[in-house]
């Protein structure tokens, strides 16, 4: 996923986060690279926490910089059988 969850309205991202989730295999994985300000992305805090809502869970992550978007969150989440 990169770049676009911010552009989902707020009150439906977890069920689009859900829907992805679900659709992965077991131990499969969702990479995310999204930028994190205030007035164009999403902060990584709550990147996290609709990833874990959704069963994810985090492998590894970073704060990177792009020139043109600023502070970027990279996350790698995987689906862990239950």
């Amino acid at each position: 996923m990169h770049f676009v969850l911010h552009h989902v309205e707020e009150d439906q991202r977890q069920e689009k986060v859900d829907i992805l989730a679900r659709k992965l295999r077991p131990h499969g994985r969702l990479f995310i690279r999204k930028p994190t300000r205030e007035q164009h992305g999403t902060p990584a805090l709550e990147i996290r926490a609709l990833m874990s809502t959704a069963g994810l869970h985090e492998r590894e992550s970073r704060m990177s910089r792009s020139l043109i978007m600023g502070e970027v969150f990279d996350g790698v989440f995987d689906k862990t059988p239950v």
